[in-house]
Protein backbone atom coordinates (compact mmCIF):
# COMPACT_ATOMS: atom_id res chain seq x y z
CA UNK A 1 0.00 0.00 0.00
CA UNK A 2 1.25 3.38 -0.92
CA UNK A 3 1.63 6.69 1.26
CA UNK A 4 -1.24 8.14 -0.85
CA UNK A 5 -3.61 5.12 0.25
CA UNK A 6 -2.68 5.94 4.09
CA UNK A 7 -3.68 8.98 3.88
CA UNK A 8 -6.47 8.04 2.12
CA UNK A 9 -7.94 5.25 4.47
CA UNK A 10 -6.55 7.32 7.77
CA UNK A 11 -9.54 9.92 6.52
CA UNK A 12 -12.23 8.07 5.84
CA UNK A 13 -11.41 5.94 9.35
CA UNK A 14 -11.84 9.00 10.92
CA UNK A 15 -14.99 10.11 9.64
CA UNK A 16 -16.35 6.16 9.84
CA UNK A 17 -15.44 6.44 13.26
CA UNK A 18 -17.41 9.45 14.27
CA UNK A 19 -20.27 8.58 11.87
CA UNK A 20 -20.69 5.13 13.57
CA UNK A 21 -19.89 6.66 17.31
CA UNK A 22 -22.73 9.23 16.72
CA UNK A 23 -25.15 6.52 15.68
CA UNK A 24 -24.67 4.48 18.28
CA UNK A 25 -24.76 7.52 20.74
CA UNK A 26 -21.30 7.07 22.01
CA UNK A 27 -21.13 10.80 20.66
CA UNK A 28 -23.41 13.74 20.17
CA UNK A 29 -23.13 15.79 17.39
CA UNK A 30 -22.26 18.99 19.72
CA UNK A 31 -19.15 16.64 21.27
CA UNK A 32 -15.61 18.27 20.58
CA UNK A 33 -14.31 15.09 19.38
CA UNK A 34 -16.58 14.29 16.97
CA UNK A 35 -16.31 17.65 15.09
CA UNK A 36 -12.21 16.83 15.39
CA UNK A 37 -12.33 13.81 13.92
CA UNK A 38 -14.98 15.03 10.75
CA UNK A 39 -12.44 17.73 10.45
CA UNK A 40 -9.17 16.23 10.47
CA UNK A 41 -10.60 13.43 8.60
CA UNK A 42 -12.16 15.65 5.84
CA UNK A 43 -8.92 17.58 6.01
CA UNK A 44 -7.08 14.18 4.76
CA UNK A 45 -9.79 13.45 2.36
CA UNK A 46 -9.35 16.80 0.59
CA UNK A 47 -5.19 15.54 0.51
CA UNK A 48 -6.03 11.81 -0.21
CA UNK A 49 -8.59 13.72 -3.36
CA UNK A 50 -6.06 16.23 -4.95
CA UNK A 51 -3.12 13.07 -5.08
CA UNK A 52 -5.52 11.21 -7.18
CA UNK A 53 -7.02 13.91 -9.32
CA UNK A 54 -10.38 13.65 -7.66
CA UNK A 55 -11.88 16.97 -7.80
CA UNK A 56 -15.28 16.52 -7.51
CA UNK A 57 -14.54 14.94 -4.14
CA UNK A 58 -12.02 17.98 -3.22
CA UNK A 59 -15.43 20.32 -3.06
CA UNK A 60 -17.20 18.15 -1.35
CA UNK A 61 -14.59 17.51 1.18
CA UNK A 62 -13.74 21.30 1.40
CA UNK A 63 -17.48 21.89 2.35
CA UNK A 64 -17.28 19.14 5.09
CA UNK A 65 -14.24 20.38 6.43
CA UNK A 66 -15.78 24.09 6.85
CA UNK A 67 -18.46 23.17 8.58
CA UNK A 68 -16.75 20.80 10.77
CA UNK A 69 -14.23 23.51 11.42
CA UNK A 70 -17.03 25.88 12.48
CA UNK A 71 -18.41 23.02 15.07
CA UNK A 72 -15.22 22.81 16.17
CA UNK A 73 -14.68 26.53 17.16
CA UNK A 74 -17.93 26.51 18.16
CA UNK A 75 -17.69 23.69 20.60
CA UNK A 76 -13.83 25.33 21.71
CA UNK A 77 -15.96 29.10 22.46
CA UNK A 78 -18.81 27.16 24.51
CA UNK A 79 -16.56 25.24 26.38
CA UNK A 80 -14.31 28.07 27.30
CA UNK A 81 -17.75 30.08 28.08
CA UNK A 82 -18.80 27.60 30.22
CA UNK A 83 -15.68 26.98 31.98
CA UNK A 84 -15.75 31.03 32.50
CA UNK A 85 -19.39 31.21 34.07
CA UNK A 86 -18.47 28.50 36.32
CA UNK A 87 -15.19 30.18 37.70
CA UNK A 88 -17.48 33.29 37.77
CA UNK A 89 -19.94 31.31 39.68
CA UNK A 90 -17.60 29.56 42.15
CA UNK A 91 -18.68 26.13 41.09
CA UNK A 92 -15.16 25.13 39.48
CA UNK A 93 -13.61 22.40 40.31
Amino acid sequence: MDANAIVGFMGAFMILIAFVSNQRGIWKDDYLVYDLSNFIGSVLLIWYSYLISAYPFIILYIVWTGLSLHDVIKALHTKKGQKMESLMKGTEK
